[in-house]
């Protein structure tokens, strides 16, 4: 019995081990992604908590008035979040408590950064989570004839957002299997690792480097939950997109694994990684 309970535990460390080898592997990937040499439809921007919009609005500007993205489209919330999620109000210096600043904020700051927003700006009907969003934005694309589009979000929050995003375009093609949609996966260059953010629904404010580990529990839960596209379903969407496929985000991979800011975000996110015990195999987590 000592031995079978023995060879059981062993067994439970390899799979451990191989998941977080996994998970170190597509978020590297995810994050060697790029825009293609042509300008895409749209740029799709997950609603930020607190303080956590460092870089993303700056990031999105610059990407449409480049002409690299033709339109920009964020969740039509007005800061509501899933329930009551208080932020901490000494980072946003606003008396209303909400999930994030909503519409009319992120809608005036890009106004600030030269977006004329009425043109070029649409607001989707109000998503309170990721999931939701992914939905939303992916009907939006498919209403409006679009067939390429980015993700923008933080390097640690890139892989579910991206799981995501694929899972929704996996539930349209049920309804519809001619309609395509490639979507590319884009981060602000520099991340501020140590900033006091807050995290899901505008709560838990704590050092972003810190709300990592907490992104890859998600990943594992939501998979097992069958709310996130899998590692093997990411892979082939990668071979088959049009524009960038994976044999290209493994060539800028080796361009950029040089670059300290890549080297930075990898290093934080293997950390955060690596900081997960037996629970990611917690029924919990596993169990549909």
């Amino acid at each position: 019995m000592v031995d079978i309970l023995q060879n059981s535990e062993n067994q439970q460390e390899i799979l451990i081990a191989e998941y977080k080898s996994q998970l170190m592997r597509m978020s590297e990937l995810v994050l060697s992604d790029r825009l293609p040499d042509y300008p895409i439809d749209a740029l799709f921007i997950h609603a930020r908590s607190g303080s956590d919009e460092g870089g993303i609005i700056e990031l999105a500007a610059e990407l449409l008035l480049s002409g690299k993205v033709k339109n920009i489209v964020v969740t039509g919330s007005d800061g509501q979040g899933m329930g009551s999620s208080p932020l901490a109000d000494y980072q946003r210096g606003l008396d209303k408590s909400t999930a994030w600043a909503g519409k009319a904020d992120w809608a005036k700051k890009l106004d600030e950064k030269g977006v004329d927003v009425g043109e070029f700006v649409y607001f989707s009907t109000p998503a309170f989570h990721t999931s939701g969003e992914n939905d939303v934005y992916t009907d939006i694309a498919k209403e409006l004839g679009w067939h390429g589009a980015a993700t923008l979000t933080h390097p640690h929050q890139l892989l579910r957002a991206c799981m995501g995003q694929l899972k929704s375009i996996q539930k349209l093609e049920t309804v519809d299997p001619s309609y395509k949609l490639d979507v590319y996966n884009v981060y602000p260059k520099e991340t501020a690792w140590e900033e006091i953010v807050a995290g899901s629904q505008g709560k838990d404010p704590k050092p972003r480097r810190v709300h990592a580990s907490d992104e890859y529990l998600r990943i594992v839960k939501y998979t097992g939950q069958g709310s996130l596209a899998t590692f093997d379903d990411l892979i082939k969407y990668w071979k088959n997109r049009g524009g960038v496929n994976l044999e290209d985000i493994m060539k800028n991979r080796s361009r950029i694994s040089s670059q300290p800011e890549h080297i930075k975000n990898v290093e934080v996110i293997n950390k955060a990684i690596d900081s997960l015990g037996p629970e990611v195999y917690d029924p919990l987590f596993t169990t549909k």
